[in-house]
């Protein structure tokens, strides 16, 4: 299954060093309402575009990121929280 994670610069940059998407936690999450220990991902890129957008479109020269992920549709839980 093909999914998208949408990302802003620092996000991104932590992906290349790290190799991996961090889990949300209390450091990197946008939002208070955001559950820990999950990686937000949608089906739909103009969605993960639309998230990656959204801090730096006041920012000169933003960039849109989006992640395109292969995974198994068994590792997959529904959001429930946003």
């Amino acid at each position: 299954m093909i999914l998208y994670h949408g990302t802003n610069k620092k996000g991104y940059d932590g992906i290349l060093r790290h190799g991996y998407i961090s889990v949300t936690n209390e450091t990197n999450k946008r939002y208070e309402t955001t559950k820990n220990g999950y990686i937000y991902v949608t089906s739909e890129l103009n969605q993960a575009m639309d998230f990656s957008s959204r801090p730096s479109m006041s920012a000169k020269g933003y960039f849109i990121i989006v992640f395109e992920i292969e995974i198994d549709e068994n590792q997959i839980q529904p959001d429930k929280d946003e």
